[in-house]
């Protein structure tokens, strides 16, 4: 793998992180501390992250900056190529695997903890 392939693959995981980051903080808020900050900062009430079940996640302006991030120095690295492609029909295609990967990387994780080598070690916890 070239330098250059190298370094886009660093800065998509250092977006994709923070993406992470991001869902977990909205999802650990109380309903009413979630519902205090969207008054707080409407501007982020744009920017939902659909489910595979149907349901929304609030994703924020600045998670959803990365994923654009992610779509643009992806169509840069394909170079002419890029033309075939719209940012907006890409974004939505990698949200879409995002939301799928990140529920078949839940069902593996809980597979494993309540059946793997790791069910003694919940029992300590």
């Amino acid at each position: 793998m070239d330098d250059a392939l190298c370094r886009l693959h660093a800065k998509d995981d250092a977006d994709y992180e923070f993406i992470l980051e991001q869902l977990t903080r909205f999802c650990s808020l109380s309903p009413m501390d979630l519902i205090q900050y969207c008054r707080d900062h409407p501007e982020d009430n744009w920017y939902m992250l659909r489910l595979p079940n149907g349901n929304n996640v609030l994703l924020g302006n600045a998670a959803n900056q990365r994923f654009l991030q992610i779509v643009e120095r992806g169509l840069r690295h394909i170079g002419a190529k890029r033309r075939r492609f719209q940012s907006p029909s890409v974004l939505a295609a990698l949200k879409d695997v995002f939301t799928e990967r990140m529920q078949l990387i839940d069902l593996v994780l809980n597979k494993l903890i309540h059946t793997g080598p790791y069910t003694s070690n919940i029992a300590q916890i």
